[in-house]
Order: structure tokens, then C-alpha cells, then sequence
């Protein structure tokens, strides 16, 4: 009788290590770390470093010392009591319901729900914490002892990117948080031109003018800094600052722009933003000028550029409130002409693709081989582009909307 229990208790042992070991393996790492939070008390076994592997392994190694258990028991009730009817129907039974319970209902249970196996276990695992003890220290030498040691090592965009669909699809990640986590691995690859403020978009004044001529400039285009050049845009000899203005006239304002100068911070466009904004961290900046290859002024970028690049537009109470891309229709958008033309794939899921060009009006001035004027239009990946707003030097607005692809049916 005692060889008979012990078998029976063997088998039920074997079935509830082994349910949590395959629920623990079908689980992933991030529900995993959930479940820990959820359950700190019951989950000390598994929170140290390394010491999910090792539980997992020893584990494991349990379930087959208990199935070898509950065999060497029938075997044992044969040599004892002979080949009884009872203990063959026994052995029967055990062997059956291991090979039952391995293919159909362990395979249902802690792989169909693994969360919601280890969630129901873990106080029994922990509770049998010291009968692991005997095994986890050998398994513990063994582990260490194969593990590489640590290299820290940062982690690629195409990981990243697979760790966020992970967080997606385990509903872990919001979509305003995938967006968010989105924007910061492109941030790694972006350019300074891709966010820069361009040449002729930039307010600037030639060193020679008056406070009066620079205070005005500051009230009407609302800046707290403004490029200083001599003679032309190329030419920059620093920036100025509205406080150093204010001060400056305040003391009776006969002082030149050239005292009130600070020195300007130069950038390639091809530096990353990422590059940048530790540079500006750094020495404490918050703008630096943009130059091309040649040297030539491209344009300005600023700190509020690169964390736009993160967060999404930052807008304040100066800023014109129309928003680069606003719904102007069903599946109708007007667009301003600076967005990036990867933004017409992002909204319509096709578009144009990037060649010389990079903003929406470029594509445009390059299809059409002028300036674009208000309503002319060009037609390109099954889209209308019809130019809203114009000037003689640039595209301001643009209304994109698909087109309609007739449907030819047989007579």
C-alpha cells in the first residue's frame, strides 16, 4: 500500500512541477516581469538575477526525478508483492496518465493560460522552496560557471523595435507610448537636416543695424534669439539675445550689436540629432547654425527641434496654432509644405519616395520643375496634390487626397 501512495504522490508532484515548468517556459520575459510585480511576496524565488533560469532548470530536473520516482515505486511494489493484478493495474494507470497528462492536459493547461498557471503555482513553488534548495546549488555552479561574462552592450534598432511590437501585442505598451518609443529609436538616425529650420525660413539681422532695428525684430518675430550676420545669411558672426537687448537699451541703448554678440555654435547638417543634443546638454546651448559641405549657411536648428523629434510639435502662445497636417475631408488633408514626405506614406500608406528632396514642397518644385503657384496640381502613387498656398520662393500648403481608381466590371 505504501509503495502505491508513494507512486500516486509522485505523479500528482510531477504534474504540478511540470504544468509550472511548461507554463514557465510558454511565458514571455515581459508578462513574466509583470507577473513578479504583481506578486513580490510569492515571487522571491524568481526575482533574483539569473534565478528564473536557474529555477526553470531545476524545475525541470524535479519533474524528471519524480517521474523516475513514481516509477522506481511501481517497480518496487512488483518486487515486493508480486505481479498482482492490483499493481499491475497501478503501473498501468501511472504510465497512462503521465503520457495523458504530458500530451493533452498539461499541453491544454499551462500552455493554453501559462500566465495564469505560474500566477496559481508560484505559492506552491515557493513553498517548496527548500526542497529545491538541494538542486538549485548545483544547477546555480553550473549556470554561472557556462554564462559568458556580462559585456554591456547597447541594444540595436532592430531590437528595440521588436521589443515595442512585443509590448503591443501583449497590451503592455498604449499606442501614445509605442509612438513615443517609436520617435526615440528613429531619433538615433535622424539627421540635423531633417529637422533644421532652413535658410530662408531664418530671421536674421546684419550687425550694422540699430538696438532699435533688433528690438522691433525681436517683438515682431517673437524669438528669444536671433542670428547676426555681416552683410548676408553666410556671413554669421553669433547671436544675440533678447535679455542682452533689453538690458542694453534700458542702459540708454547707444551700445552697437556687435558688443551684444555671443558666439554662434556651427553644426553639419549630417551630424545626428542624437550627436547634438548631448552637444547642447553639454555646453550648455540651446541653438547652433547649420552648414552644408561647402560652409554655406542651410539653416538653424534648436533644442526645441530635437525634442520635437521625441515628443511631437511644441507649440506656445506666438506660434501660428495650424497644425502641420490637419484633416481637410474625408481622407483630405492639408498639409504644410516644410513636413517631411515620409509623413504622405505615414498618412496614406503610400507616397512618393525620397530622392533629392525632403520636404513635401520640394517634391513638389522637383515634379513640376518651377516653383509650384496656388492650384496647380500633380498627380503621383494614386494621390492629388493640389497646392493651396504659394509664394514666388516656396510651397506653404498643400491639399493631398487619394484618387478614386474606377472599378471595370464585366458586362
Amino acid at each position: 500500500m505504501i509503495p502505491f501512495l508513494a507512486s500516486a504522490f509522485c505523479y500528482l508532484a510531477f504534474l504540478l512541477f511540470e504544468s509550472f515548468a511548461l507554463a514557465l517556459d510558454r511565458l514571455s520575459s515581459i508578462k513574466l516581469r509583470g507577473l513578479l510585480e504583481e506578486h513580490p511576496e510569492r515571487a522571491r524565488i524568481l526575482s533574483g538575477p539569473g534565478e528564473i533560469e536557474i529555477i526553470r532548470t531545476t524545475t525541470k530536473v524535479l519533474v524528471q526525478i519524480l517521474l523516475l520516482a513514481g516509477l522506481l515505486t511501481v517497480v518496487s511494489g512488483f518486487q515486493t508483492f508480486g505481479v498482482e493484478p492490483a499493481w499491475a493495474w497501478g503501473g498501468g494507470v501511472f504510465l497512462a496518465g503521465w503520457l495523458i497528462s504530458e500530451v493533452a492536459l498539461l499541453k491544454l493547461g499551462g500552455a493554453a493560460d501559462p500566465e495564469r498557471t505560474v500566477a496559481r503555482l508560484l505559492p506552491v513553488v515557493t513553498g517548496a522552496s527548500w526542497l529545491l534548495l538541494p538542486l538549485a546549488i548545483p544547477v546555480r555552479k553550473i549556470f554561472n560557471a557556462r554564462a559568458a561574462p556580462k559585456v554591456e552592450t547597447e541594444a540595436t534598432d532592430q531590437e528595440v523595435q521588436a521589443y515595442i511590437d512585443v509590448g503591443r501585442q501583449e497590451g503592455i505598451l498604449e499606442k501614445e507610448e509605442e509612438k513615443l518609443l517609436l520617435s526615440i529609436v528613429d531619433f538615433g538616425d535622424t539627421r540635423v537636416r531633417e529637422v533644421m529650420t532652413p535658410r530662408t525660413d531664418v530671421v536674421w539681422i546684419d550687425v550694422a543695424s540699430s538696438l532699435t532695428v533688433l528690438a522691433d525684430l525681436f517683438v515682431e518675430s517673437k524669438y528669444s534669439r536671433i542670428p547676426v550676420a555681416r552683410g548676408s545669411i553666410d556671413t554669421i558672426v553669433g547671436i544675440v539675445h533678447v535679455k542682452d537687448t533689453l538690458q542694453s537699451i534700458r542702459a540708454g541703448g547707444s551700445r552697437p550689436i556687435a558688443e551684444l554678440v555671443r558666439e554662434a555654435y556651427f553644426v553639419p547638417e549630417t551630424k545626428k540629432v542624437s550627436e547634438l543634443l548631448r552637444e547642447f546638454q553639454r555646453r550648455h546651448l540651446w541653438m547652433a547654425i547649420v552648414v552644408d559641405e561647402y560652409g554655406g549657411v542651410s539653416g538653424l536648428v534648436t533644442v526645441e527641434d530635437l525634442l520635437e523629434e521625441i515628443v511631437g510639435e511644441i507649440s506656445d502662445e506666438h506660434e501660428d496654432e495650424r497644425e502641420e497636417v490637419s484633416p481637410a475631408g474625408e481622407q483630405t488633408y492639408s498639409v504644410s509644405g516644410k513636413v517631411n514626405i515620409a509623413k504622405v506614406q505615414e498618412l496614406f500608406g503610400r507616397g512618393p519616395e525620397e530622392e533629392e528632396f525632403t520636404t513635401l514642397g520640394g517634391f513638389l518644385a522637383a515634379r513640376l520643375g518651377h516653383i509650384p503657384r496656388p492650384g496647380e496640381i500633380h498627380r503621383e502613387a494614386e494621390l492629388l496634390f493640389t497646392v493651396e498656398e504659394a509664394d514666388r520662393r516656396r510651397v506653404h500648403r498643400v491639399r493631398i487626397e487619394p484618387i478614386a481608381v474606377p472599378v471595370h466590371r464585366d458586362a
